[in-house]
C-alpha cells in the first residue's frame, strides 16, 4: 500500500474512533434529562425548573444535532485531504496493531493457519492468463502455476523484460507452456485486438488481473485517457469483459483481481471518472481505481453466475514498482515488506485451491482469508445505483474502442 494511503487509513480511523466517542457522549448527556422527564419523581411536580427540561431537551436536540452534522461534514472534508500525509511513523504500531497485518510480519503470523494441502494440486491441462507477470506479483504468481503444471499466458507491455521472465520461468520451474503476449494494458483497443485474437487460439480457465498503474501527475494516454484509469480500471474491464464468453466455456473458471487495501478510504465516485477536475492527487486516484476494482468483482459475480470472481489485497510487497515509484516509502519500510512470493501467495491460493471455489463469489481477500471492503462508520458505501452506473459508463466507454480504425478521433 502507498505511503499515502498508509497514513489515510490511520487518519480515517483515528478520526472515526473520536467521532464515534463524541457520538455516544452526546446520546448518553440527551438520555440523562430524558431519564429525569419519566422517572415520576414527585419532588420535581411543583418544582418551578420542570417547565424548563422540554427546552432543554429541544436545545440539546438541536446542538447536538449541529454538532454531529459539523462532524460528519469534517470527517468528509478528511478524507479529501488524507493525500498530504504521507510519512509513516513505525512507532505508530502500537496505536494500530491493525496496520501490522499487511506488513510481512502480519504474512507470517497468518501462514501458520495454512492448509500446506490447499497449493498441493497440479493444474496440467489449465490455462492462466496473467498481466503484468514480467516482475513482481504477477511473476511470482505465473511460476507458482507453472511448477503446479499450468499452462501460462503472460500478458506484458515490455517485450524485451516480458522475454527475460519467460526465460526465468521455465528455467526455475522446467514448464516449457509459458506464452507471451505484448499488450499495453492502458490500450483498450489493444486490449480489444489482443482478445479477439487470444479466443481464437486458446482456451482459458483463469484470468488473473494483475497489471496496475500509480503515477502521480495527470497524464493521459495516446487514447487521450488518464493512465491510472486506464489501466486500473477500463483495462481491468475491457480484458476481463472481452474474455468472459471464453472463460464461461470452461469449468471452474475463475477470475481474480489485484487491488489494495488503499480503496477503504475512498467511496466510488462516478462523477468523475478520470479525475479531470480540481487538484489531481495520484495516490487518491490510485485508491480510486481499487474501489471501483472491488465494485466490478461484486457486479461480476452477480452477472456471472458460472465463474467465480474474488478481489485480493497482497499487503506490502517488496516489488520494483514499489522500488522504483515510491523510494523514500521503500528506504523506510524495507525490512517490513513482504517478499513477492508472500505477495502473491493469495492470487495463487485463489487462482489454483478447491478451498478458494467453495466460497461465495465477489468477496475480497487477504491472506486467503474474506476481509470487509468497508472500514466501521467511514461512510464510503456508495448507492446501488452508482455501482451499476459505474458499469454503464464503463461498458459505453470501452465500446468506444472496439473497432477503431487508424485516423480515428480519439477519446475522451
Amino acid at each position: 500500500m502507498p505511503a499515502g494511503l498508509e497514513k489515510a487509513c490511520h487518519r480515517c480511523i483515528s478520526k472515526i474512533a473520536s467521532n464515534a466517542c463524541f457520538i455516544f457522549g452526546l446520546l448518553a448527556f440527551l438520555v440523562l434529562p430524558l431519564s429525569m422527564t419519566f422517572t415520576g419523581m414527585k419532588f420535581l411536580e411543583d418544582c418551578p425548573v420542570q417547565p424548563l427540561i422540554p427546552l432543554y431537551l429541544l436545545v440539546g436536540g438541536v446542538i447536538g444535532s449541529l454538532k454531529v452534522t459539523l462532524l460528519l461534514y469534517d470527517s468528509t472534508r478528511m478524507r479529501q485531504l488524507l493525500s498530504k500525509s504521507v510519512v509513516i511513523d513505525d512507532d505508530d504500531d502500537d496505536e494500530y496493531p491493525w496496520r501490522q497485518n499487511a506488513h510481512k510480519s502480519g504474512y507470517e503470523s497468518a501462514s501458520k493457519h495454512f492448509d500446506p494441502a490447499d497449493l498441493e494440486v497440479d493444474v496440467a491441462g489449465r490455462s492462466f492468463l496473467i498481466t503484468g507477470s514480467n516482475s513482481g506479483i504477477g511473476k511470482a504468481a505465473a511460476k507458482e502455476i507453472a511448477r503446479r503444471g499450468g499452462t501460462v499466458h503472460l500478458v506484458c507491455r515490455n517485450k524485451e523484460r516480458a522475454e527475460d521472465a519467460k526465460g526465468e520461468i521455465v528455467t526455475e520451474t522446467g514448464n516449457q507452456n509459458i506464452f507471451l503476449h505484448i499488450v499495453d494494458i492502458s490500450n483498450p483497443k489493444e486490449i480489444w485486438k489482443f482478445a479477439e485474437k487470444f479466443k481464437t487460439e486458446h482456451k482459458l480457465n483463469v484470468l488473473i488481473n494483475n497489471a496496475g498503474c500509480m503515477v502521480n501527475n495527470r497524464e493521459l494516454t495516446e487514447n487521450g485517457l488518464e493512465k491510472n484509469f486506464a489501466t486500473n480500471t477500463l483495462g481491468t474491464y475491457v480484458l476481463t469483459t472481452a474474455l468472459l464468453p471464453l472463460l464461461e466455456k470452461e469449468a471452474d473458471a475463475r477470475v481474480i483481481t489485484v487491488s489494495s487495501g488503499g480503496m477503504l478510504v475512498q467511496k466510488l465516485n462516478i462523477s468523475d471518472l478520470q479525475s479531470g477536475s480540481g487538484t489531481f492527487d495520484g495516490t487518491m486516484v490510485y485508491a480510486q481505481n481499487k474501489r471501483q476494482q472491488v465494485v466490478l468483482t461484486e457486479q461480476w459475480a452477480k452477472t456471472h453466475r458460472s465463474i467465480h470472481f474474488s478481489v485480493m489485497h497482497p499487503g506490502w510487497a517488496d516489488t520494483p514498482a514499489v522500488r522504483s515509484s515510491m523510494p523514500d516509502f521503500y528506504q523506510k519500510m524495507k525490512n517490513s515488506l513482504r517478499t513477492e512470493a508472500q505477495g502473491a501467495d493469495t492470487v495463487v491460493w485463489l487462482a489454483v485451491s478447491s478451498e478458494a471455489a467453495k466460497l461465495p463469489s465477489g468477496l475480497f481477500f487477504q491472506d486467503r482469508q474474506p476481509v470487509p471492503t468497508h472500514l466501521p462508520l467511514a461512510r464510503t458505501h456508495s448507492p446501488p445505483g452508482d455501482e451499476e452506473k459505474l458499469m454503464e459508463m464503463l461498458e459505453e466507454l470501452s465500446q468506444k474502442f472496439k473497432s477503431i480504425s487508424p485516423g480515428s478521433p480519439q477519446c475522451c
